[in-house]
């Protein structure tokens, strides 16, 4: 984007975001003020995303829009900020915003198949009329722009992302739904909802059909019926030949097919199975007789979309953005029990995880990440059912398959000398990849029966992690299934299950450190492949340890059927024997890598805050590396690994004041070395601020643990003043910061005390002390 224009945007940006500020304040103004002035906001945004004569925009150039195709980011991300202003606005003034944007899509919805039946005709013609032809697919791609503008600004006007919140109708469009609901016949809206392949003027009674509704039905049935009629139009066999000339693209629009679905997405958490129990105040009649929990509409809508989510999986398989996008779809519509136990009823849900499952085409032609999330949709619904038949048909159709798979390939007696063949080494990395759909699918109710199922997978990954050593994305895949049992089961599991989790975590880091520790390649990205897989050791080994915290809050066997009279390893040993492992793996060249170097510290934080006794006791190489580790980290990095390093470092001083009979001479030892950093730093060198809070903690504690050495350090600071002058200025000091009858106990007020000391210390002479 020119530099000018890149200004204007943000101007505009800016000029909506004001606006938006003054309309959530609509109620401190007299009625109505805003109506106009919001009017003609919506109306102008509207006018610029549309082609003449309703709108403003221009067909571009060819350069043009090889530009916009080339945009790394979507227009909903690129320009959501002015999307989410608009939506507000229009929200304002529903009676003019929901009416008029429905109207000009459903005229462009007619205009479509009318397009589309024109340009079928001058295909079958051929020869003489490709002129026309070209003429067509330029108007089609104008109306597919208006399209997707049109689509993508009601997504956001009928629907808000539901982040840590249950997803409900905004207040407006249900107010907008209840005001009109007197005038509206619910049997005509019914009708429309279930009416597929009928444009809404066509049905009897439309115009009394609720308006949110009309707008639906116009977005899910119109266009998907127009890009049926597209599939039909490539079967023609003139289409052949424009495939071959690569015309395709000025058929279909992967953007208004990807825009749909994502706006089907939006919109089904809120509005579809709509539960009335989750509003305070009323809910439209319409909406809770037509999409409401357990309704004929709720179950006809979750039918399309699952058939859509067949469709689009056929038709648009080669697009990876499209496919990506009707994954997620699938994945949101089978989110909820309620939306699950409608999409297991449809024999179009079960046909898809056939057709999954034998790699039927042309689902083998998916890319692996969109098997991964296809299996975790699967899992998500089947698994959610308790029924007995829905059960047995879960696991013999959607898991059975996988683990049948997975038991031919590994079992067969050759399959170590084939496993480095590209077609097995493919085969290998699906099945892990299906196996992390698998565990993404699985509920609280559904881990442990789903852990059972992972088990054999994952003990037979640390035999695949020694085969596989020279194809890290194998390696990559199966510790990723890994963090994913550990960070999504774990803390469900009874005690035995969990030590058996334990075990094989080891199991696989042991094999791992055994095939790369010392090893050196030369080929590109070996570096950055050994990056990540540390990456995700630190992802496992943190998962690991929170088991400790879920227990230490819910207690020691969620489910009550641990064996309790065995010793109980915890969490925090088989985390301590993890970095025994992996630690000499880990050299200052990887903590070079910013995110490696905060899930490394992460872990260590974790580590010394919940097992502090078991880090006094550490082997003398494994401890020396471990607090070799914070003192760099205080030092060498960012201010906020210094924060982590200086939280770990209090965690074990106050340990050691605690529990001084259990703290070793080396923990002891290495607290009286740390007072001497922590000095250092916020005295004697340059000190970023930002630290002060956690850092006077620290000092404190330190303090606390080792007093006689405190005070032979502050001598050796004074001892080195020549200036009498500035000699008595930092004894005064000194002795305010930290007085003779000073209460060095660990209570929180007493830290405050001395927080509010050490402020006042720095602010007087730390300009004297400071090495520069």
């Amino acid at each position: 984007m020119h530099e000018n224009d890149q200004q204007y945007m943000e101007a505009f940006s800016n000029l909506l975001n004001c606006w938006t500020s003054l309309l959530s304040h609509v109620d401190s103004y007299p009625p109505n003020f805003f109506q106009s002035s919001a009017k003609q906001i919506f109306n102008a945004y509207l006018q610029c995303h549309l082609a003449v004569p309703e709108g403003t925009r221009k067909q571009g150039s060819g350069e043009d829009e090889e530009e916009i195709d080339e945009l790394e980011e979507e227009d909903r991300v690129a320009f959501e900020d002015q999307l989410l202003s608009i939506a507000s606005i229009s929200r304002q003034i529903t009676d003019h915003s929901i009416p008029v944007i429905t109207r000009l899509l459903e005229d462009r919805v007619v205009k479509f198949h009318s397009l589309l039946h024109e340009y079928q005709q001058h295909m079958v013609q051929g020869g003489g009329q490709q002129h026309n032809a070209d003429i067509q697919s330029q108007v089609l791609q104008s109306l597919y722009e208006d399209l997707h503008w049109l689509v993508l600004i009601t997504g956001y006007m009928l629907a808000d992302k539901a982040v840590g919140e249950v997803p409900c109708v905004p207040p407006e469009i249900m107010a907008h739904s209840i005001k009109g609901s007197q005038g509206v016949n619910v049997e005509a809206t019914q009708r429309l909802l279930a009416s597929p392949g009928e444009l809404p003027s066509n049905i009897q009674g439309s115009d009394q059909t609720d308006q949110v509704i009309r707008y639906l039905v116009i977005l899910l049935v119109g266009l998907t019926m127009s890009f049926l009629l597209i599939a039909a139009v490539f079967r023609l066999s003139e289409v052949e030949r424009l495939a071959s000339e690569a015309k395709m693209t000025m058929i279909l629009s992967p953007q208004v097919a990807s825009t749909v679905v994502w706006f089907m997405s939006r919109w089904l958490v809120s509005y579809l199975q709509l539960n009335e129990k989750n509003y305070s105040e009323q809910c439209s009649l319409p909406f809770t007789m037509v999409l409401g929990r357990h309704s004929d509409g709720a179950q006809w809508v979750t039918s399309f979309l699952v058939q859509k989510v067949v469709s689009n999986l056929t038709t648009w398989s080669a697009e990876e953005a499209v496919a990506k996008e009707t994954v997620d779809l699938f994945v949101s519509l089978v989110e909820k029990t309620d939306r699950c136990s409608a999409a297991v009823k449809e024999e179009a849900f079960w046909q898809l995880a056939k057709q999954h499952s034998s790699h039927q085409p042309p689902f083998d032609l998916l890319s692996r990440d969109i098997q991964h999330g296809i299996m975790k949709a699967l899992v998500l619904a089947g698994s959610s059912v308790s029924t007995g038949a829905v059960k047995e048909r879960f696991l013999k159709e959607i898991l059975q398959p996988l683990q049948e798979n997975f038991k031919t390939l590994i079992q067969q007696e050759n399959f170590v000398r084939k496993s480095q063949e590209k077609e097995v080494q493919s085969t290998v990395l699906t099945l892990f990849c299906l196996l992390r759909g698998v565990v993404e699918g699985s509920r609280v109710t559904t881990n442990s029966e789903l852990y059972q199922f992972c088990l054999p997978f994952l003990t037979e990954s640390v035999a695949l992690v020694k085969v596989y050593q020279n194809c890290p994305e194998v390696v990559e895949e199966i510790f990723l299934v890994f963090v994913e049992v550990t960070m999504r089961m774990l803390s469900f599991l009874n005690e035995r299950n969990t030590m058996k989790l334990f075990e094989t975590s080891l199991a696989l880091l042991r094999a791992y450190t055994d095939c790369n520790l010392g090893k050196r390649s030369r080929e590109v990205g070996a570096e950055e492949d050994q990056y990540r897989d540390l990456s995700l050791i630190m992802q496992l080994l943190t998962h690991l340890i929170s088991k400790d915290l879920v227990d230490f809050i819910f207690g020691d066997d969620p489910e009550g059927v641990g064996d309790h009279q065995d010793a109980r390893v915890s969490a925090g040993d088989i985390v301590l024997l993890g970095l025994n492992i992996v630690v000499p793996l880990i050299n200052t060249e990887f903590l070079k890598f910013p995110n490696l170097c905060s899930q490394y510290y992460e872990l260590i934080t974790f580590v010394t805050e919940f097992n502090a006794e078991k880090v006094s006791n550490l082997a003398e190489d494994l401890f020396k590396n471990l607090l070799g580790s914070l003192e760099i980290g205080i030092t060498d990095f960012s201010v906020e690994i210094a924060k982590m390093c200086l939280e770990s470092i209090t965690s074990l001083a106050t340990f050691c004041i605690q529990h001084q009979a259990k703290a070793s001479q080396a923990l002891l030892a290495a607290m009286e070395h740390f007072l001497k950093v922590t000095v250092n730093l916020m005295f004697l060198e340059s000190f970023d601020l930002d630290l002060s809070t956690v850092a006077s903690e620290t000092l404190y504690v330190l303090i606390a643990c080792h007093k006689d050495k405190y005070s032979i350090i502050v001598n050796t600071i004074l001892s080195g003043q020549s200036d009498p002058v500035i000699y008595q200025r930092l004894v005064e000091a000194f002795n305010e910061l930290t007085p003779p009858n000073m209460h060095l106990t660990l209570n929180r007020q007493e830290k405050f005390k001395f927080q509010k000391r050490l402020e006042k210390f720095l602010l007087n002479v730390r300009s004297f002390l400071t090495i520069r």
